[in-house]
């Protein structure tokens, strides 16, 4: 059978030999089973192979003849260079084109010529599979170790105006072939006008190995575009080595904007500390975006140098420095200048102390949440605000008893809202039971006397399904303003917990379909109420 044949090929794949040659070499006309011959003689190390492929280039036609060439790229017959070289006019395009590839895969000098003859008239449909032959043929000289040839057919390529990938693959070529002699070539095209070569360019430098490489491109750095400033920067900070430093300082501190930031932003990857005072200098640039950038870049420099300069800055007399060094301490998670927080969090000057109160609230922990509870209470309405603020946002349970006492006392309209928000995502956090999470965010509910924190406590109670909650919820469903969120959260609860009280959640459904104008909780809610009509049926 034709399973079984096809499976014979397999077979030979693997196991077969000069014997096995005969057998294979009449499948080759086989529509169907010239493939699987194909892919058995490729691995068959006999040079009757060789032969009885270019013999078959006369014989076979169409799909069946461009396997036969491909094979013989496979196979890299150095004596078929001449019949695959007539192949290269051929009027069926798919033929000339994968001639053009195995020509390329046998990567002879007499390949690559063939190859180069046709180019000139070759159409614009098969140009990229010539190109990519004739690239193949480099290839396969550099390593059998004919470097003139290649380079001549490199340099040649990346001359070419299209196809672009094959323009920048002969740059690469060009440049690693000839080692530290190919930098004035990468140089040139980190020059160029053409984006797509200037990338290639900073791709091929980070294969090259040397400091050279790394000196040459720091040195043209400030006389490039500036979108070539960035391209190479980048190139220099995934180099890292520290003889781009001068010149990434240098590109930091002044010229185009996007150019200064690609520099600061490269600066931590180096991890030298002579990048310090640099980034130091940089926090104080009128432009805020860069003297964010720098914050960033000191946050992310490694050492313990480092570290003793931000503590400095926290002890200097100038508040915007002072609260750069808080900053940084919560940046790079100081956890052992917890004591230096505490201390300034009392501060008399006002930016000092609400920067250390964000730094504390980012470290978290008992004292941490101490200091803040305090801040509360204290007579500056914006430290107050911001503690309200930061409390509401912490991380951790241990707020929640802090957070009920503002929620219940605060006659500040703000304070109590942020509370209660604090409280409906910390609830649900807790270890304890689902019945007593209800309760709580119940609780908060009721307390809530703006709509938005209603919405937020229905909304945690739809992770907790019971009969109990989904009758809470519906008791909203009077209410104008929050009757959608109310049927939304009786439909996803009701979803949940049909099973355990059909009837109720029958009856809850039909006021959630008199209620809502959502489509999909209509869809929904229709969908509970017929699959109890069907099971009473039943």
């Amino acid at each position: 059978s034709l399973k079984e044949k096809m499976d014979a090929c397999r077979e030979l794949a693997v196991t077969g030999s000069s014997e096995s040659v005969s057998t294979l070499v009449p499948l080759l006309g086989d529509e169907q089973l010239s493939h699987s011959a194909r892919y058995a003689l490729e691995t068959i190390q006999d040079p009757s192979v060789d032969g009885a492929l270019r013999d078959a280039l006369g014989k076979v036609n169409g799909r069946l003849l461009v396997g036969v060439i491909g094979s013989i790229g496979m196979r890299r017959d150095a004596k078929a260079v001449k019949p695959l070289a007539a192949f290269l006019k051929n009027e069926d395009d798919e033929i000339a084109r994968i001639a053009a590839r195995s020509l390329g895969k046998i990567g002879t000098p007499e390949a690559a010529k063939a190859i180069q003859s046709a180019l000139a008239d070759v159409s614009e449909a098969n140009r990229l599979a010539f190109c990519e032959g004739l690239l193949h043929c480099a290839e396969m000289m550099a390593a059998d170790g004919k470097e003139d040839a290649a380079l001549k057919i490199y340099d040649r390529i990346r001359e070419f105006d299209e196809p672009h990938q094959v323009r920048t693959a002969g740059l690469r070529g060009s440049v690693l072939l000839r080692g530290k002699k190919g930098l004035p070539i990468l140089l040139e095209a980190v020059r160029s006008d053409h984006f797509g070569l200037v990338q290639a360019a900073a791709r091929t430098a980070l294969e090259m190995e040397g400091t050279e490489v790394t000196k040459a491109l720091a040195a043209d750095l400030e006389k490039l575009p500036a979108k070539n400033q960035i391209i190479v920067i980048q190139t220099l900070a995934r180099r890292s080595e520290p003889a781009a430093l001068p010149a990434l300082f240098k590109a930091s501190k002044s010229g185009q904007k996007s150019v200064r930031l690609a520099a600061i932003r490269s600066l931590p990857g180096f991890e030298d500390v002579s990048a310090m005072p640099v980034l130091k200098d940089l926090l104080k640039d009128s432009d805020r975006e860069i003297a964010e950038a720098a914050l960033a870049g000191l946050g992310a420099l490694p050492g313990e140098e480092v570290d003793k300069t931000i503590i400095a800055m926290v002890n200097q007399s100038d508040s915007a420095t002072r609260c750069m060094g808080i900053q940084l301490i919560g940046r790079r998670r100081m956890l052992d200048q917890m004591p230096t927080l505490l201390k300034t969090a009392e501060d008399k000057d006002q930016a000092v102390r609400i920067e250390s109160l964000k730094v504390l609230h980012s470290f978290g922990g008992e004292e941490a949440l101490k200091t803040v509870c305090t801040a509360i209470s204290d007579p500056d309405k914006k430290i107050s605000s911001t503690a309200v603020s930061l409390l509401s946002e912490w991380a951790t349970v241990d707020a929640i008893p802090e957070l009920w006492q503002l929620a219940k006392t605060s006659t500040d309209a703000e304070s109590k809202a942020l509370a209660l928000r604090g409280l409906i995502r910390l609830i649900p956090q807790q270890e304890i039971t689902p019945e007593a999470k209800s309760a709580s965010l119940k609780e908060a509910i009721e307390l809530a006397s703006g709509n938005d924190e209603k919405r937020l406590g229905m909304a945690a109670l739809k992770a907790l399904p019971s009969i109990d909650n989904l009758t809470y919820v519906a008791s909203f469903l009077t209410n104008a303003d929050l009757k959608e969120d109310a049927c939304a959260a009786s439909v996803a609860i009701g979803e949940k917990v049909i099973q355990t009280d059909p009837a109720k959640v029958v009856d809850i459904m039909g006021k959630v379909l008199k209620s809502t104008t959502t489509e999909d909780l209509v869809k929904r809610a229709k969908a509970l109420v017929d699959s109890q009509a069907k099971t009473s049926e039943r």
